[in-house]
């Protein structure tokens, strides 16, 4: 005997054309959840690239700024000097330098042999230009923008691009003629081939 307003199946399975959609729910969940690992690091690795590229485009833009005023930016130049003044984070971008170089009395640039300012024990740093990173914080110190003497300690938590005053001397032709005094920028020379020019 029925009971009425009670629906059955015809092979007595109630409820089973719910399965599938329930199952499709979850399986799409599960996708979606795994993207979410895939895409959260990947974007990480895209923001911190482009930061590497920023600061490597500030800095290029702050050397050429010194080059043409024979004297590097203040901290109140800076953001002209740069081109940019925000990170990829929409923070502001950490620029120390020495305050002897900001000034053209004593020579500018090429009147220098040294500066008060070392990075990491690298002595005679022109400037650095960081970002605290993914991790929103500075541990780098000093961590804010200005002039500035003494050893500085670089976190490797921020990313940071430093210039010394060789560096910034050679840019400027302060070395003659030849335009710069010989110097290794990188420790690596490119990949060759036995038999193809070089």
């Amino acid at each position: 005997m029925a009971i009425p307003g009670r629906c059955r199946s015809p092979n007595g399975q109630a409820g089973m054309a719910l399965m599938p959609i329930l199952l499709t729910f979850v399986i799409a969940g599960a996708l979606i959840g795994a993207g979410m690992h895939l895409v959260g690091p990947a974007t990480r690795r895209m923001r911190m690239e482009s930061t590497r590229h920023m600061l490597e485009q500030a800095s290029r833009s702050v050397i050429a700024w010194s080059v043409d005023n024979g004297r590097l930016p203040t901290s109140v130049e800076f953001s002209v000097a740069a081109g940019l003044h925000d990170d990829p984070w929409q923070r502001a971008l950490i620029y120390v330098y020495d305050g002897d170089l900001a000034t053209s009395v004593g020579g500018g640039l090429c009147g220098r042999e040294s500066t008060a300012m070392s990075a990491n024990g690298s002595a005679d740093t022109a400037f650095f230009i960081l970002s605290g990173g993914e991790d929103f914080n500075v541990d780098s110190a000093p961590g804010f923008s200005g002039a500035y003497s003494g050893a500085a300690t670089l976190s490797s938590l921020d990313l940071a691009e430093v210039v010394s005053l060789t560096e910034l001397r050679n840019r400027a032709g302060c070395f003659g003629r030849t335009g710069g005094r010989l110097a290794l920028l990188n420790n690596e020379l490119p990949e060759g081939c036995s038999g193809e020019p070089y």
